[in-house]
């Protein structure tokens, strides 16, 4: 009797124990796939932040656009930059920013159905803004279509997979788990960011994030 008592009060304990080991491996779990989400959301708002800080009002251009893999609509957003593929900031005579770039944020589905927020650039500093989305849609499965405001227009398409090939490096990636991203245009530009993971248990995890941001050129 004192022997299957015994085992009884271990069997117990260890119950006990492994409900709290589990426990914290769940918190631990869940607040490391709430760090990695927030992480790339936020490095995805910051970098748009910075373009959209060093180009100008009349530049910036979007599309709305529905592709498989996504839940609703999604927004696509052209914007001139000021610097070059080396990153150098030019500036023209009067000391305002001379255009060497069209800088594309677009959403991006992989193969094996990843949702992710692409930023493309294509290098030409003879390129005349505003700089458009073209085409009819404007933005397909595999490519982005985009003319210059001059006469006559110069035509530009962005591999969606590849990027701008002469770029180095072709496309940056942000905010894997991507749900949505909207661009409304207006003095600030309004940015809608979500994105979602699944964690421990089969558990999704979902974040949120709006910000304004004005063009100061």
């Amino acid at each position: 009797m004192e022997l299957t008592v015994c085992l009884g009060l271990m069997t117990i304990v260890l119950g006990l124990s492994a409900i709290v080991l589990d426990s914290g491996s769940d918190t631990s779990s869940f607040g490391y796939a709430r760090g990695s989400l927030a992480s790339g959301c936020q490095r995805a708002l910051t970098a748009l932040e910075a373009d959209v800080r060093e180009t100008a009002a009349s530049t910036v251009e979007t599309c709305t656009f529905t592709e498989a893999g996504f839940a609703g609509a999604q927004s696509a957003v052209a914007l001139g930059s000021p610097r070059d593929s080396q990153g150098q900031f030019h500036l023209d005579s009067s000391y305002g920013p001379r255009w060497q770039a069209v800088v594309v944020y677009c959403p991006y589905v992989l193969a094996s159905g990843v949702r992710e927020l692409r930023r493309y650039v294509v290098f030409d500093s003879e390129c005349r803004f505003p700089v458009r989305f073209d085409g009819e849609p404007p933005v397909t499965a595999g490519q982005i279509e985009l003319c210059d405001s001059g006469a006559p227009p110069r035509k530009f398409t962005v591999d969606r997979a590849n990027g701008n090939l002469a770029a180095e490096p072709s496309y940056q990636v942000f905010c894997p788990g991507l749900t949505r991203f909207a661009v409304e245009t207006g003095s600030p530009l309004r940015i809608s960011l979500a994105a979602q993971c699944v964690a421990r248990k089969g558990a999704v995890l979902e974040a949120c994030y709006e910000r304004s941001v004005g063009p100061r050129n």
